[in-house]
């Protein structure tokens, strides 16, 4: 048996499928080494949590690398705050079974070493893809505190692809300052490049909080981003702009065109 081989034997005893040809060694092993059958057993206690909350439980898929499969191919919009959370907590489900498995796997007798070191690498691999997934639906839930608990996972995994493009819509579009700050905060992290620039200027555009336009202009300051000056006039013509605001961001301009007339001496 492999890990993969034991994830999906694990997987499939939560989706009720415990009969399967195959889950006897299992159940034998979990038997015979305590401690991971109580990490099993804290598994399943989740599990049937999750199926006292939703009453209609989807299927299961057998590894990682087929859930993930699942959510690229439909990314379907979510509908509800009890569908993502529910989706959320069997990522951890899966996830959790994954490590169980892994354990399980490097344990059992006649396995190399080249065997394990490929599973420990495909296994993290996974990890990481579920993980900035996890990021996505996060970001996507109507709760706004739901979606700031996306920031903690970037510390571990940097967002990239398809992550890193709903950070910026989120950036862009989301009702919440907290959480625009939070996407700012994230997407900057690694300092300044070309690419994340230019699209912070055309984030620029899209923001209408004092705060916001605020941090954004003091940031296109710092990092000499003359283009920006041009977003923050138009800022300027707006009749309901607050008048410390103003002052705020007219200083800044004069700043940006004493550096600017620097830097060309």
């Amino acid at each position: 048996m492999n890990e993969s081989h034991h994830t999906t034997l694990l997987m499939e005893f939560l989706a009720s499928e415990a009969y399967l040809s195959g889950s006897q060694p299992i159940q034998e092993f979990l038997a015979e080494h305590p401690e991971c059958r109580d990490s099993w057993l804290e598994i399943k206690a989740g599990w049937e949590t999750m199926d006292k909350d939703v009453q209609q439980v989807p299927p299961v898929s057998g590894t990682f690398a087929s859930v993930l499969k699942e959510y690229q191919q439909e990314k379907r919009p979510v509908s509800s705050a009890k569908t993502i959370t529910f989706t959320i907590l069997r990522w951890t489900v899966a996830a959790a079974c994954g490590i169980l498995g892994l354990a399980i796997g490097l344990m059992w007798p006649k396995q190399s070493m080249t065997e394990q070191d490929q599973a420990v690498t495909s296994l993290m691999e996974e990890l990481e893809q579920t993980q900035l997934a996890m990021q996505v639906l996060l970001l996507q839930s109507p709760n706004a505190s739901e979606r700031m608990r996306a920031v903690s996972m970037t510390k571990e995994y940097p967002p990239v692809g398809d992550t890193r493009n709903a950070w910026l819509r989120a950036l862009e579009e989301d009702p919440s300052v907290n959480v625009r700050m939070a996407a700012l905060d994230v997407l900057t992290r690694d300092g300044r490049s070309e690419i994340l620039a230019g699209q912070l200027l055309e984030a620029m555009a899209y923001q209408e909080s004092p705060m916001m336009r605020l941090t954004m202009a003091e940031l296109m300051t710092n990092w000499k981003i003359r283009e920006s000056a041009t977003i923050m006039e138009t800022w300027l013509e707006d009749p309901f702009m607050p008048e410390n605001l103003r002052m705020q961001i007219e200083n800044i301009l004069q700043d940006f065109s004493s550096n600017h007339q620097q830097d060309k001496s």
